[in-house]
């Protein structure tokens, strides 16, 4: 399979996951759900869809949400797309944001003691 064209299957899943999400899975006002990136196999038989989760302690509340609702969330995803096979889906937790922010955190309180 072309790079290209799983590459364009990521945006696709990408986009409707997120779209059903949004439209079908009842988020708590208090948490900010995005999808960061979306990885499938070359075989089209797994994505992995990565997710940034705040607020951070909310995340496994959240997580196991979704892993009950995660076949509702496929026949969705398998009504929206046109493929013969469609992937199955992974959450996985992706905590690269939050770790770039506590390393801005740090940075910046660093600066601040050096300029006292």
């Amino acid at each position: 399979m072309s790079l290209r064209r799983i590459e364009k299957i990521n945006e696709v899943i990408n986009r409707e996951v997120s779209d059903i999400l949004k439209r079908d899975f009842s988020l708590d006002s208090e948490i900010f759900c995005t999808i960061i990136k979306v990885d499938t196999s070359p075989d089209l038989k797994h994505s992995k869809v990565h997710l940034s989760i705040y607020p951070e302690k909310r995340a496994p509340s959240f997580l196991k949400r979704l892993s009950k609702q995660k076949d509702k969330i496929e026949k969705k995803l398998f009504s929206k797309l046109c493929m013969r096979i469609v992937p199955k889906i992974d959450f996985i937790y992706n905590k690269t944001e939050q770790k770039a922010d506590h390393i801005e955190y740090l940075l910046k309180r660093i600066h601040d003691e050096q300029q006292s």
